[in-house]
C-alpha cells in the first residue's frame, strides 16, 4: 500500500541523521543511477522537503524497497538499521498510488490549504495562482458534464436495438406496439437527461451550448415523432422517427467522446502541484502538512500522467470504432471482382491496431487479437472470401470489447478527477 504518513515521517528522521545533500546524492547515484537533483528534484529547497519528494518519488518507481534494503547495508548505526528493518517487514508496497489513493492524496492536500488560508504566506500563493485554480474548476465541471452526456449516448446506443427491432415488426406483429412505446419511452427518458446536462453546460461562449442544443433538438423531434407514430398507428412515419434517431447516433457519440477527450486533455493539474510544492515550502507549515503536501503533489503529477495515457488510447480506439462503424456497407459490397475497399479499410485498421498492441503485447487481448489479424490476412490472401467475412467479424468483435474496456478505464478515470472539483471550489469560496 502507499507508505502512510507516520512512516514517511520516521523515514525522514532517519536518512536526514544519516545523509546530508551530497551524500544523499551520491546514495541515489550509486543506487540507480539517477542525478536526482536533476531528474527528479528541484534543488533550493530545504533537505527535509528533498527527502519527503524522493522517499515519493521512489515509490512511484517501485523502488522503495530497494531504498530501504541498500540503506541497511551501508547504514553504520545498529539502531536506525534496526528500526529500518522493522519498517521494511512491516509494509505493503506495491508499485505506486492507486488512482483512489491519488485522489484522495490530491483531495486532503487541497482540504489543508484550505483550512490554512488565515496563513498570510499561503493565502497570497493562492491568491496568485487564483486565476488558474478557477479555470482548473471550471474545466472539472466541464468534463463531468461532458462525461454525463457521454454515458447518456451510451446508453441511447445500448436501448437502439431495442427500438430499432421492434419498428420493424410493426406490419407483421400487432401486439409488438407495446414493445415498441416502451421502447420511444426509454429514448423520451434519455433525451431528458440530455437536456438537464445541456443546461449544466457554460453559457459562454454560447456555441458551447448550442452545439448539443443542435442535435437534442433533432433528436428529441425523432423521438417525439415516433410517439405520435404510436398514437396514430402510423409505421411508415415511425420509421421516419426510429431513422432519425439513428442519424443522431451515428455521429454524436464519436463527437462527444472528442470533447471529453480534449477537456481532459486540457485539465493542467501541474498547476495544482506548483501550488502544493510552494505551501510545503513554507516555514509556518507543520512537518505533518508538508508530508501531505508533498504526497498531494506526487499524486497530482501521478494521476497527470495517467490522464494523457488514458487519452491517447482512448483516441485511439475511438478511431478505430469510428472506421468499424463504417465497415458493414463495405463488406455488403465485398466481391472477388472488388475488394479494394476492404483492403485500403484493413490496412489502416490493422496498422492502428498493431501500435496499440506493440504497447501491451503480453496482454491477453492483444495476443488474441494478433491471432486473429493473422487468420484474416492469411484468408484475403488466399482470397478466400466467405471465411474472410467470418474472420473480420470476429476482429470486429474483439475490437469492440477493448474499446469498451479502454472506454470504461477512462470514464473511471474522468469520475476521479471529477472528485477534485468540490475541495477546490470549497478553497476558491474561501478566498
Amino acid at each position: 500500500m502507499a507508505l502512510d504518513g507516520q512512516v514517511v515521517k520516521k523515514l525522514v528522521q532517519i536518512v536526514n541523521e544519516v545523509y546530508d545533500r551530497d551524500s544523499l546524492k551520491q546514495f541515489m547515484y550509486y543506487m540507480v543511477g539517477v542525478d536526482i537533483y536533476k531528474e527528479w528534484i528541484a534543488p533550493g529547497k530545504p533537505l527535509k522537503t528533498d527527502v519527503f519528494e524522493l522517499l515519493i518519488k521512489l515509490e512511484q518507481e517501485g523502488l522503495i524497497v530497494k531504498f530501504l534494503m541498500e540503506s541497511i547495508n551501508v547504514i553504520e548505526r545498529e539502531d536506525m538499521r534496526s528500526q529500518l528493518k522493522q519498517i521494511l517487514n512491516s509494509l505493503e508496497v506495491k508499485g505506486g498510488y492507486s488512482t483512489d489513493d491519488q485522489v484522495a492524496a490530491i483531495r486532503i492536500s487541497v482540504a489543508g490549504v484550505a483550512d490554512n488560508l488565515q496563513t498570510a504566506p499561503l493565502r497570497k500563493i493562492v491568491m496568485q495562482s487564483q486565476g488558474i485554480l478557477s479555470e482548473l474548476t471550471a474545466k472539472i465541471e466541464l468534463l463531468r458534464t461532458y462525461k454525463a452526456l457521454h454515458d447518456t449516448l451510451h446508453n441511447a446506443n445500448m436501448q437502439f436495438r431495442s427500438l430499432d427491432t421492434s419498428v420493424r415488426q410493426l406490419t407483421t406483429d400487432r401486439l409488438i406496439a407495446s414493445d415498441f412505446s416502451l421502447a420511444v419511452m426509454s429514448m423520451e427518458t434519455l433525451a431528458a437527461c440530455v437536456a438537464g446536462h445541456v443546461q449544466d453546460l457554460p453559457s459562454v461562449p454560447a456555441t458551447i451550448r448550442q452545439d448539443e442544443l443542435d442535435w437534442l433538438r433533432r433528436f428529441s423531434n425523432a423521438v417525439n415523432t415516433s410517439r405520435q407514430a404510436i398514437d396514430e398507428g402510423n409505421h411508415i412515419a415511425a420509421r421516419q422517427g426510429v431513422q432519425g434517431v439513428r442519424s443522431v447516433l451515428r455521429t454524436e457519440p464519436h463527437r462527444i467522446n472528442g470533447r471529453l477527450c480534449r477537456t481532459a486533455e486540457e485539465i493542467d493539474l501541474s498547476k495544482l502541484k506548483d501550488v502544493f510544492e510552494a505551501a510545503a515550502n513554507l516555514q509556518s507549515i507543520t512537518e505533518e502538512e508538508v508530508i501531505t503536501l508533498v504526497q498531494g503533489s506526487a499524486a497530482t503529477e501521478q494521476i497527470l500522467r495517467q490522464v494523457k495515457a488514458q487519452i491517447y488510447q482512448h483516441s485511439s480506439w475511438q478511431d478505430i470504432d469510428r472506421s468499424l462503424s463504417g465497415a458493414d456497407d463495405i463488406m455488403r459490397l465485398l466481391t472477388p471482382d472488388e475488394p479494394w475497399d476492404f483492403d485500403a479499410l484493413w490496412k489502416n485498421l490493422k496498422e492502428s491496431v498493431l501500435t496499440l498492441v506493440n504497447v501491451e503485447n503480453q496482454s491477453g487481448w492483444a495476443q488474441k487479437i494478433t491471432v486473429i489479424i493473422g487468420r484474416i490476412d492469411d484468408v484475403r490472401s488466399r482470397n478466400d472470401f466467405k471465411n474472410l467475412a467470418v474472420e473480420f467479424a470476429r476482429f470486429r468483435q474483439e475490437a469492440t470489447v477493448q474499446f469498451y474496456v479502454v472506454d470504461t478505464k477512462f470514464k473511471k478515470l474522468a469520475t476521479d478527477v471529477n472528485v477534485i472539483g468540490a475541495p477546490l471550489r470549497n478553497l476558491l469560496n474561501k478566498l
